[in-house]
């Protein structure tokens, strides 16, 4: 990676060159944080599946790396086990719209499932 951290910050003279799929994909993980927004969570899961299909390489793929800790819909009950390589994303949280969204990531939910659950709500 062309960037360096220190402690849990970044150097500075590098933040300007760092891409996000650097960002992403640097071993030491990253934490995430939703704001709140109206019905914002539509938004939230489509750009948490855009992310978690394309910011890792197939190399990276092909060696367990993982993004996002998702589990199937139908595999809901296995018990997510990343041992040899646990996911990127190190935390979730959010507020309102943000916290809808962080709940279910949260939960192994994969964005794409979260927003077909999500479509299916009404008022």
């Amino acid at each position: 990676s062309s960037f360096k951290y220190i402690g849990s910050n970044l150097r500075q003279d590098r933040v300007s060159s760092v891409t996000l799929r650097e960002f992403l994909s640097h071993p030491e993980g990253f934490h995430l944080g939703m704001a709140p927004a109206f019905f914002g969570f539509y938004v939230y899961f489509g750009a948490l599946a855009v992310l978690n299909e394309n910011v890792l390489t197939e190399a990276e793929l092909n060696q367990g790396r993982v993004l996002l800790p998702t589990v199937s819909k139908d595999n809901h009950r296995q018990q997510l086990d990343y041992a040899s390589s646990p996911p990127l994303l190190k935390s979730v949280a959010g507020a309102s719209a943000g916290a809808m969204a962080a709940v279910l990531l949260a939960s192994g939910l994969d964005p794409r499932e979260s927003a077909e659950f999500a479509s299916t709500m009404t008022l």
